[in-house]
């Protein structure tokens, strides 16, 4: 009987894990001014994956301006409750805030790391709105 029961409990919980929706919400230009590049994957499996590329100001020249992007992708999972996205990260938001060290946007951090419109139609990444793409 215990077993039986035990049986239910992991088929439903495998099939609540099946029925996520993958999305995948990218950053434009427009509202990063070209230097920042986010992404968010959102897989049907309830890993998540969040990339973050940004660029720091290195030195004038002659021929224009140096600069270096900085690159970290982190992980973690997610889920559906009540229409709304929640979401564990792998690692310390003070880790991945340390990206944006030496660079000119490092007043981001002041945010949230993650937060969704409420038509799940946008991801704010520290406060940078990146929209759902179809893939």
């Amino acid at each position: 009987m215990m077993m039986a029961r035990s049986i239910i409990i992991i088929f439903l919980l495998m099939s609540c894990q099946l029925d996520l929706t993958e999305r995948h919400y990218k950053s434009t230009d427009e509202t990063t001014g070209g230097f920042n590049n986010f992404s968010l994957d959102l897989f049907s499996d309830g890993k998540l994956r969040l990339t973050i590329n940004t660029s720091i100001f290195i030195e004038e020249k002659e021929t224009g301006a140096i600069w270096q992007t900085k690159s970290k992708t982190v992980t973690g999972s997610w889920d559906m409750k009540d229409e709304r996205i929640s979401y564990t990260i792998d690692e310390l938001k003070a880790s991945i805030d340390s990206i944006f060290i030496d660079s000119d946007f490092s007043n981001m951090i002041k945010y949230p790391l993650l937060t969704f419109s409420s038509a799940l139609d946008t991801a704010y990444i520290y406060g940078i709105p990146c929209l759902l793409k179809n893939m």
